[in-house]
Order: structure tokens, then C-alpha cells, then sequence
């Protein structure tokens, strides 16, 4: 029998050892009762990572990433900062925070269906649930929790009201179906929840807590949000080509499962190679500014063509969101030529 696919960012993840308490031979009463809560603290900590461990590289770090940047373009995205240069590197750490609250939010919820179980069960069996680390039930309760948590938190990093649209988007997607529906539908929330990230962060990055500062974009702002969502929107199916089993099993319309795998995988890479080409041409790239798009953007275009086993496109999941990266970072290098010439 075929062994089932586990990410290479769980292996030996286990909570003893990872603390390093197997060793039962100390049977002292203060031991015991330090062992049981450091145990029980690693324990929750290791159920709240599996919720979003799969979409760290792929997405939360990417979109961190893609705000941060905008927000240290000043005046050529938005209109207003309330921060100086200093203070936006050291509110990184808060824009991630507000996108892995927002993520986790969403994680859960979609996670915790009974349908959305039993996908996993096939695709993605290490996760929070099918694994036993924790039950619907309890992520249920955890979630109602946590959502208030998280506008409180979101809104003192300087961006609870971006935090609702979020919200708003979560419940469409998982609470009203629009991941089944169909994947227009699918892939169009997720766009729109990828400009409602970058906005949500630039807002952190460039405003303290509780700021009354604005953010209002400009045009060039809004344009550059405007491809990044078209970019999601065109290639996101890729992350569909790895969960077909468990797609089936709960008759989500996917564009694998819709329009076949081969189509499918040319849907993919037709519109990376494209996007590896006019996103630094939109930027006015000198040649080097085009060499990493484009070389990452063959690579995953050659992959999702040629490696079609669940190990390889898990891969290229990943890989995805490393050609995002270097797509979203074009702004600021463009800035960086600027420097290099005027030098």
C-alpha cells in the first residue's frame, strides 16, 4: 500500500520531542507538573501550527511581504504614513501578525467542516483535525473565540477595519459555499482576499496602533493591486492539482476536476510565463530585472508540465509561492536600480 504524502515541515514534529521530555525516570511531584505544562503549551502551540503550516511559504509570507513593500515606496502607493523609515522595519513582525491572525481565522473555518474533514482525511491527513490533535467541536469553540481576538488585535496593529472585509471574505468562501460553487467563484475570492492582505498590511506597516492616519492608494497603488489580484486569479489553480482525490470526495468544482488535469496544468503555466514577462516590463526593468521572474516562472511552468505525482505538485505549491515573491518584490527592485544608476 501506497504511504500517504507528509510535507517535509512536519517531519519528526512531535511534542515530547520536541521538548526533549520522554524521559519519564524523574518522578518528582515539581517535575511532573513542569512536564505536564510544558507539554500541554507545545501541545496547542503544535494544533494552532498545523492550521496554517501548509500555506506559510506559499502564501502568508508572500503576502507579508508584497504590503511591506508597498509601504516602503512613500508616496508612489499610498498618500499618507504615519511611521518613518525605522518604524516600518520594525512593524514588520506586526504585519505578519495581522496575516497569520486573519489566516488562522479562515484556516479554522474551512478546516472544520464535516465535508472539509473528510477531504483531508485523503489529501492532507496531518492536519489539525483528521489527525486527532484536535476535533471539530473544539476548533468550533476555539474559533468563537478567537475571531474577537482578532478584530481586538487587528485593529490595535492599525487595520481592524481591513480585518472585517477579511472576515467577510471567510464567510463567503467557506460559510456560503463559494469554494464549491465553482472556480471562477474560487479563485475570485481569493484574489480579492490577496488585495485585502497586501492593503491590511501596507496599513500596518505604514500606521501605529489605533492611528487615525489614512491609506488611501494611488493610482499607481491601485493599479499594482489590481495585477497582483489578477495574478492570483489566473494561477492559483495550481494549489488544486495537488488535492484532487479529496476535491472528488466532496464534489468541489476545482479546474483540475472541471476542465481535466492536462488543461488544467496548461492553465498554469501559460499564465505564469506570461506574468514572468509583463510584470517587470510594467515596472520598466532593465534586463536583469527580468532574470528571476522569469527563470522561477520556466521552472514552475516545466513542473507543473512534466512532474504530475502529489509529492511534485505539492512542490511546486511551494515553489508558486517563491515566484510570487520574486514578482511582488519587483517594486523595490526597480527602486534599487534607480539608486544603482543615479550612484
Amino acid at each position: 500500500m501506497q504511504e500517504k504524502y507528509q510535507p517535509a515541515f512536519l517531519v519528526g514534529l512531535d511534542s515530547d520531542a520536541a521538548i526533549g521530555l520522554n524521559d519519564a525516570g524523574n518522578d518528582s511531584g515539581l517535575f511532573k507538573k513542569l512536564h505536564t505544562s510544558i507539554r500541554d503549551i507545545v501541545y496547542h502551540a503544535r494544533t494552532i501550527y498545523l492550521f496554517t503550516c501548509d500555506v506559510l511559504i506559499p502564501m502568508i509570507i508572500p503576502w507579508t511581504a508584497t504590503g511591506v513593500v508597498d509601504a516602503f515606496h512613500g508616496g508612489l502607493f499610498v498618500t499618507e504614513s504615519t511611521v518613518d523609515f525605522l518604524g516600518k522595519i520594525q512593524r514588520i513582525p506586526h504585519a505578519f501578525l495581522w496575516l497569520w491572525l486573519n489566516t488562522l481565522a479562515f484556516a479554522i473555518t474551512n478546516q472544520m467542516a464535516a465535508r472539509s474533514v473528510t477531504e483531508d482525511s485523503i489529501n492532507k491527513p496531518w492536519r489539525a483535525i483528521p489527525s486527532g490533535q484536535i476535533t471539530s467541536r473544539r476548533a468550533r469553540n476555539l474559533l468563537l473565540g478567537l475571531v474577537p481576538a482578532v478584530y481586538v488585535i487587528t485593529t490595535y496593529l492599525g487595520a481592524g477595519s481591513t480585518t472585517l472585509m477579511a472576515l467577510i471574505l471567510n464567510w463567503m468562501y467557506n460559510d456560503l459555499g463559494g469554494s464549491d460553487v465553482h472556480y471562477v467563484v474560487r479563485n475570485l475570492i481569493n484574489a480579492l482576499a490577496m488585495v485585502v492582505s497586501s492593503i491590511g498590511t501596507t496599513q500596518v506597516a505604514i500606521h501605529e496602533g489605533f492611528s487615525n492616519g489614512s491609506t488611501e492608494f494611488t493610482l499607481r497603488g491601485y493599479q499594482w493591486l489590481t495585477i497582483k489580484a489578477a495574478i492570483i486569479f489566473t494561477t492559483l489553480q495550481v494549489q488544486d492539482l495537488r488535492d484532487q482525490d479529496g476535491d472528488r470526495s466532496r464534489l468541489r468544482s476545482t479546474v483540475p476536476i472541471v476542465i481535466g488535469d492536462e488543461l488544467a496544468r496548461w492553465s498554469v503555466a501559460v499564465p505564469i510565463l506570461i506574468w514572468s514577462l509583463l510584470t517587470p516590463y510594467f515596472w520598466g526593468m532593465s534586463a536583469s530585472g527580468f532574470v528571476l521572474p522569469v527563470l522561477l516562472g520556466m521552472v514552475m511552468s516545466i513542473r507543473v508540465l512534466l512532474l504530475r505525482d502529489v509529492e511534485a505538485d505539492q512542490v511546486t505549491w511551494r515553489l508558486w509561492g517563491l515566484w510570487t515573491l520574486s514578482i511582488f518584490f519587483l517594486p523595490l527592485c526597480k527602486y534599487v536600480e534607480g539608486l544603482v544608476a543615479v550612484w
